[in-house]
């Protein structure tokens, strides 16, 4: 149990520095390419679903759905 927890938090580690250097390979392409920026929010529009997230990237907020308790 104590190595397959050394394993598991191994690969937690490895998929995290993965998403640290992909993240950083594309804010450097992205500074680089006005274009390449465009879609590259243009497909994370789809993606986050958080506010804060989305406002990283200057995202509007995702619309809130409306409470169905409130309408009769």
């Amino acid at each position: 149990a104590i190595q397959r927890a050394a394993e598991t938090k191994a690969l937690r580690a490895n998929d995290t520095r993965k998403k640290i250097l992909l993240g950083a390979f594309m804010l450097e392409r992205m500074g680089k390419n006005p274009e390449y920026a465009a879609k590259a929010v243009a497909g994370l529009d789809g993606f986050l679903k958080r506010d804060d997230d989305r406002a990283l990237f200057g995202l509007a907020p995702l619309p809130k759905p409306e409470s169905t308790a409130t309408q009769k």
